[in-house]
């Protein structure tokens, strides 16, 4: 009986996280973190630095196709199929940033910073395979592919899905630098069927065959099937989670071989313009009222935030200082303009007149201030409401880390509790 328990032994299960999974992940949140930091550093892309990159995600392709004919593990070359997708997508990008007309780049505080966060995903299950875990037995892997404009990124890739699992989650947070409020942002969603088998293998004849074993070809690469696609652009931010529609891209042959999705995606979308802390202008300028003749001059001003700023010097701004005034821009506001000065005028605010030093710096200071408006009114509610805009985080759901996380925390939280204050005090006493 002992000889044929150790026979018949049960296949070994694979992790559902592995260690190459986990670096790997760890590597590509690290990439998107530098990719977007220099993209926001970044002024504007040259001709040559854009053939450069087409260059880059060239060398990219063929290397997954060269790894795609050695993996034997699968998720390897999920991963590797990944990135040939991730490196098309970019180098068809930058295709059609060679085509656009050269034209000057607008200023950096009309921009802004698009992140994108808490992607769900719900999935459809008959009763039976939800609840009584009893049914389908098929198995998936899943990846999301983002884009806007030149900024492509890929999600983790979340692996298996079945009949337990009722919605997907994406823990990445991916942001977008340098964007107009024009900016679209493109989910496109993958799935690969996982090969699942249950039947014992002869480890000396898997060993022989994997000796004897030719090189895969591209036809027996993983086939992954785009499920649908969810484009977001400045109407759909919102500091909470939102529920958007997905466009099914599935034809009839490929049903079978993908989950069945509910429709929806929910996710947060978080705008932060550039113009709520970068200034547009800066200079001097001389406050005085109507019917007074009080007069601070040389006062510092800025253009920022959708608001002109004064300070009496420029030694207080340095400092930290508060603004002693500040006057709203928005649509509403109305410009007096009187020879070398000129007036904002917003309801229920103070009316002054900012006096400048020659005509040329006035109209120097109101083209400025039509374009803070103009702005202000680009961004929509963006402009009126702060979002939340989170950077690309470094931490990921994983069952080992998380778990080694958690012991290490109880160990610290253990010896902080008994190194109290009445501890301390005890001890410095004896």
């Amino acid at each position: 009986m002992n000889t044929l328990r150790r026979s018949f032994k049960k296949p070994k299960r694979e992790e559902p996280y592995s260690e190459f999974q986990e670096e790997f992940t760890r590597f590509q949140i690290l990439n998107r973190k530098r990719e977007s930091i220099r993209v926001k550093n970044t002024d504007t892309l040259g001709r040559e630095d854009v053939l450069r990159k087409i260059e880059k995600e060239r060398s990219l392709m063929a290397g997954a196709n060269k790894l795609l004919q050695v993996c034997q593990n699968q998720v390897q070359r999920i991963e590797a199929s990944k990135t040939l997708i991730l490196s098309r997508t970019r180098e068809k990008a930058y295709q059609q940033e060679l085509k656009l007309p050269t034209s000057r780049p607008p200023p950096k505080w009309k921009l802004g910073e698009v992140s994108l966060s808490d992607i769900r995903i719900p999935l459809v299950w008959k009763p039976d395979d939800l609840l009584n875990n009893k049914g389908d037995s098929r198995k998936f892997a899943l990846f999301a592919l983002v884009s806007c404009g030149t900024q492509v990124y890929d999600t983790s890739l979340v692996s298996p899905v079945d009949r337990q699992v009722a919605d997907i989650s994406f823990p990445d947070i991916l942001t977008f630098s340098a964007l107009s409020p024009s900016f679209k942002v493109l989910i496109q969603i993958y799935s690969y069927k996982l090969e699942t088998s249950t039947r014992p293998k002869n480890n000396l004849l898997s060993f022989i065959q994997s000796k004897i074993r030719k090189p895969k070809s591209n036809k027996n690469d993983p086939e992954l099937v785009s499920l649908g696609s969810c484009s977001l652009d400045l109407s759909d931010a919102s500091s909470a989670i939102q529920c958007f529609q997905i466009e099914s891209e599935l034809s009839g042959d490929t049903v079978d071989m993908v989950p069945i999705l509910f429709g929806k995606l929910c996710c947060r979308l978080g705008v932060h313009p550039y113009g709520t802390e970068r200034p547009s202008l800066t200079g001097t300028l001389s406050v005085s009222w109507p019917e007074s003749e009080i007069i601070i001059a040389d006062c510092y001003a800025e253009l920022v935030d959708w608001k002109l700023k004064l300070w009496t010097t420029y030694v207080e701004y340095k400092s930290g200082f508060l603004p002693w005034k500040e006057v709203r821009l928005d649509p509403c506001s109305q410009i007096r303009d009187d020879q070398d000065k000129f007036c904002i005028e917003n309801w229920n605010e103070e009316h002054a007149d900012f006096v400048c030093e020659s005509r040329t710096e006035k109209e120097t200071w109101l083209e400025a201030i039509y374009e803070q408006i103009e702005n202000y009114d680009d961004w929509k509610e963006a402009a009126v409401k702060r979002m939340d805009v989170l950077g690309p985080n470094e931490e990921f759901s994983n069952h080992r880390s998380r778990k080694l996380l958690k012991r290490s925390n109880s160990k610290l939280l253990s010896v902080y509790n008994n190194i109290s204050s009445l501890n301390i005090k005890l001890s410095s006493i004896l």
